[in-house]
């Protein structure tokens, strides 16, 4: 159980935990993630990408998620001093595989040792093993 760590959360586990059709939501519901104790770190770009036009259409979703939002465990990470770098990497092809935006700026919160971040949820493990090997990150699920 993630309960001692921080703990960042992917807008995939998101979107996944709060919609039944998602082809990862029984995964979601039931991975060892406690939302009330887990101090959870959420970039903002997580936040646009999960609260999208398919999302916010259900209610109970955007409900269900609020109140997690508020509470005292979740910090929402501002991703201010990562956009340039991030911006740069997707734009000038330096990155070995491409990715997007908020995957750039997640690594790039995952790979600031200032955050001392001990987990990733993700169902996209590919796009964050190397800065998680290297920082011993635990992605979840493994």
């Amino acid at each position: 159980m993630l309960v001692n760590k921080r703990v960042i959360a992917d807008s995939g586990f998101w979107m996944a935990l709060y919609d039944p059709k998602d082809q990862y939501h029984l995964e979601a519901y039931t991975l060892p993630v406690d939302l009330d104790s887990a101090s959870l770190l959420i970039p903002w770009p997580s936040l646009y990408e999960t609260l999208n036009t398919y999302f916010v259409k259900d209610p109970r979703r955007v409900t269900a998620f609020r109140l997690v939002l508020g509470k005292s465990n979740v910090h929402l990470v501002d991703d201010l001093p990562y956009r340039d770098d991030a911006y740069a990497s997707v734009t000038s092809g330096r990155s070995a595989r491409p990715l997007s935006l908020v995957d750039q700026i997640i690594r790039l919160i995952l790979a600031d040792s200032a955050w001392r971040v001990g987990a990733i949820v993700t169902f996209n493990k590919v796009d964050f093993i190397d800065v998680c090997r290297r920082r011993a990150i635990e992605i979840v699920p493994t």
